[in-house]
């Protein structure tokens, strides 16, 4: 037989070799390749082994031999040389690990896009003023640590914007203050206020209260100025700051009193047990999630910012004065 015999009869069997490896995929109605598969296969070749593929993938070595072998019947050819020591692939199995490989980096990279994407989405969180500097840190560590590859973006307001900008749906989750919550929150508990002032503070019974709060809408600067009414008494707004920091320093400076969380007074203001001032209700601290999708994780969110902002026990105690001995009179 001559050598273009030769070729040709060469020639005839592969091409007849691939028409039934097509037949039998187009038989199968296989229109993809699982990716496991394709990620397990280069993992063989890559590392010449089964044993060493498995423990790179965190499986047994059994569940890589079945997934290799499923591969090859879904491509109906032998993928590896059963008859060359080690692992080795065949002609076509290099093939397959070159475009597996290909095909494997654009999967990833596709993932890749998608986390980036669910990472630039933030969950918008609202705190109220009075809490957000003192607590916000420990809320955001709890965020972090349910959900690590979320952003957050957080807005510091009084307790009636939060409400309106969760209403509008532009936050997912809203924490607000209120004696009597319209609406029944997903979590709440109550929190007790009292009056603080700074050491230096001179306090005139005979005139009106000196003031120091933020604007109206603000829950703990109107429960204040209810309790004074309700008593008869004369006040006088003297400071009005835009955050818990300024009011802090405006009451340390000896400006005026103001009104705030028991648990929650800075070291540098005295917790007034006995003033010669009206006492102060408590309050309400609720919990409100945006109605729509992603419920499950703004629910375990929620939860996480419960567990942050609740009162605990053995929390150090805040400063305390009583009227008659640590505070300065006039009149």
């Amino acid at each position: 037989m001559s050598r273009k015999i030769q070729l040709k009869a060469s020639l005839a069997d592969t091409l007849s070799g691939w028409i039934g490896i097509v037949g039998r995929v187009r038989c199968s109605c296989m229109t993809n390749v699982p990716t496991e598969l394709l990620r397990t296969f280069v993992a063989v070749v890559d590392l010449r082994g089964f044993t060493k593929a498995a423990q790179l993938l965190g499986c047994t070595q059994p569940a890589v031999s079945a997934q290799i072998r499923r591969l090859q019947s879904l491509l109906g050819s032998e993928l590896l040389d059963k008859s060359a020591p080690g692992v080795v692939p065949t002609e076509r199995g290099r093939a397959v690990a070159d475009c597996a490989r290909r095909l494997l980096a654009m999967n990833d990279h596709i993932v890749e896009l998608a986390a980036v994407r669910t990472t630039t989405t933030p969950l918008r969180l609202g705190i109220p003023i009075a809490l957000g500097s003192a607590l916000l840190p420990a809320a955001l560590a709890e965020f972090h640590r349910r959900a690590p590859n979320r952003a957050f973006h957080v807005r510091c307001e009084v307790s009636a914007r939060l409400l309106r900008e969760l209403q509008q749906g532009d936050l997912d989750i809203a924490m607000t203050f209120a004696q009597d919550p319209l609406v029944e929150p997903y979590d709440h508990w109550v929190e007790r206020l009292v009056w603080v002032r700074g050491d230096g503070t001179v306090y005139d019974s005979t005139g009106p209260v000196p003031l120091v709060g933020m604007e109206e809408e603000c829950v703990l600067t109107k429960l204040s100025i209810e309790a004074l009414d309700r008593a008869g008494r004369d006040w006088e707004m003297v400071f009005t700051g835009p955050s818990r920091a300024s009011l802090v320093g405006a009451v340390s400076a000896g400006l005026g009193v103001s009104a705030m969380f028991e648990r929650l007074v800075p070291a540098e203001l005295i917790a007034w047990r006995d003033p010669p001032l009206p006492p102060l209700p408590e309050t309400v601290c609720t919990i409100y999630l945006r109605e729509g999708d992603n419920r499950e994780l703004l629910e375990n969110l929620a939860e996480a910012l419960a567990r942050a902002m609740r009162p605990r026990q053995g929390r150090t105690a805040p400063r305390e004065a009583v009227a008659d001995r640590q505070i300065s009179q006039v009149g």
